[in-house]
């Protein structure tokens, strides 16, 4: 058996103050109190008490189930009733908690409530508190928040357990036990399954001495009766089962069953750290980014700008496609200062192709010439073509005509053989009066302009022969 410590290790047994303050707030009667329940507690089980035994908390494991005894540390005079928790034990409850993150339910048992949760905790609407003085005073601070100038009664105790609830909040697995109140199983609140600003799950664990009913009533009733848990904790869900220990029975009005939180981490990246994240507040595999060539292993990416440019703005940009100072250019005779030019394209050819080249040197549609006749569309004539001649034989020799002697030929006019020539004067002259000379212009066609010249020529010297011939007759 296990035991945690309740608001009743402090009471100054048979001396009640004036003022009706029945505890004892020496030091000496505090640590009388203290050292009593934990010589008591250790004698029921193996406890190893906090701080190397000097402190009144404790953890311990139970079949791979984590349980956590918290314990007040006095009975304050301002409070006389709430549980007082020091920063100390706050920091060793979260440091305690966050041994265990498999998921599994984490018990944690405290004598008081914590304000406006289960049964008997609940302030009255003129916030004034309802019985039994339920709250945790956590943290050195807690004293300042009795000046009403933070609040209603409500609001005032919320403040003095806000650094309690901040450390319960990110573990949501925890489920959270408390009595003080003696609230019977039949009141509403029983359990209370928590929210986004309190997401554990609070029980009322009633009494196993006598009960308390008529909720929200001040005087309230006793009622004899002994009640508490018997809990059944399996791989996917936790089951609460309230039992009537004085007529051993089970409690109809407290069975519950609570699936355990399954964790579902997620990556976050930050400027200097990942990690993984539960939905719960859970963090694991944090480290420190390790940057090579601009990655770290995890994915983060540390952006190494460089100036680039397009057809329209230029910009500095990443490998990654991430962009900044992204402007539009200002063109002067094309150029932007940023290098960017726009190309202006005229037309052009070689003596291989055409084709359309900027002053920048660029060049496009680069086509190799389709030449007919030695030229292409393009302008470009080809300086060595050479034209075929007009009969279709390039390469052959045009004959001369026969000398007018009609040796060697024959003649096809009917011209008289026998007409008198005159003698020539030229010794060097040859023995024909007319010789004719064709002549074969580029398109291989005869010059007829020759042809004519030496027809007109040689009927004036036949005319002028035959002439001859008749005077003599």
């Amino acid at each position: 058996m296990y035991l945690g410590i309740g608001n009743h290790e402090f009471l100054n047994f048979g001396n009640t103050a004036a003022n009706g303050d029945h505890y004892d707030h020496s030091t000496s009667a505090y640590n009388d109190r203290i050292n009593r329940y934990k010589n008591y507690a250790k004698q029921l089980a193996d406890i190893e008490f906090a701080k190397n035994g000097s402190a009144p908390y404790f953890d311990l494991w139970l079949d791979g189930l984590h349980f956590v005894f918290l314990a007040s540390e006095s009975i304050p005079i301002e409070d006389g009733g709430k549980s007082y928790i020091s920063n100390e034990q706050l920091a060793w409850l979260d440091e305690t908690l966050a041994k265990d993150r498999s998921g599994k339910p984490i018990f944690v048992f405290v004598h008081q409530a914590l304000v406006n949760t289960v049964a008997g905790s609940h302030t009255t609407p003129g916030n004034n508190n309802v019985h039994g003085y339920m709250g945790i005073l956590a943290g050195d601070d807690y004293a300042k928040y009795q000046d009403p100038s933070y609040g209603d009664y409500g609001t005032r105790c919320l403040l003095q357990e806000m650094p309690i609830r901040n450390i319960l909040k990110k573990y949501p697995e925890v489920s959270f036990f408390s009595g003080h109140g003696h609230w019977w199983f039949d009141s509403p609140y029983t359990m209370v399954k928590g929210n986004e600003d309190l997401p554990i799950t609070m029980f009322n664990t009633s009494s196993a001495g006598y009960l308390w009913q008529d909720y929200n009533k001040a005087g309230g009733e006793h009622l004899d009766g002994s009640q508490g848990y018997y809990v059944r904790v399996y791989e996917d869900r936790t089951e609460y089962f309230g039992r009537n220990f004085d007529s051993n029975t089970w409690a109809s009005s407290a069975q519950f069953v609570i699936y355990n939180h399954v964790h579902d981490y997620q990556e976050v990246k930050t400027e200097t750290e990942h990690y993984k994240e539960c939905s719960c507040g859970d963090i694991i595999d944090r480290a420190d980014h390790v940057i090579v060539d601009g990655y770290c292993e995890c994915g983060y990416h540390v952006c190494e700008f460089v100036k680039d440019f397009d057809a329209t703005t230029h910009f500095e940009q990443c490998v990654c496609g991430e962009k900044q100072n992204v402007d539009t250019h200002t063109l002067i005779d094309g150029d932007c200062v940023c290098g960017y030019h726009e190309h202006i394209y005229v037309n052009g050819y070689d003596e291989d192709s055409h084709y359309k080249e900027c002053s920048c040197g660029d060049i496009i549609n680069d086509t190799l010439h389709d030449l007919v006749d030695g030229e292409c569309d393009c302008g470009y004539v080809d300086p060595s073509y050479v034209p075929p001649t007009g009969d279709g034989d390039e390469g052959g020799e045009i004959t001369p005509p026969p000398s007018g002697d009609g040796e060697g030929g024959s003649n096809d006019g009917e011209v008289d053989t026998d007409i008198e020539q005159e003698p020539s004067t030229d010794n060097n002259a040859p023995s024909n009066a007319i010789t004719c000379v064709m002549a074969v212009n580029g398109n291989g066609l005869i010059d007829l302009t020759l042809i004519l010249s030496a027809m007109i020529l040689a009927f004036v010297v036949i005319k002028t022969s035959r002439r001859k011939s008749d005077e003599k007759a």
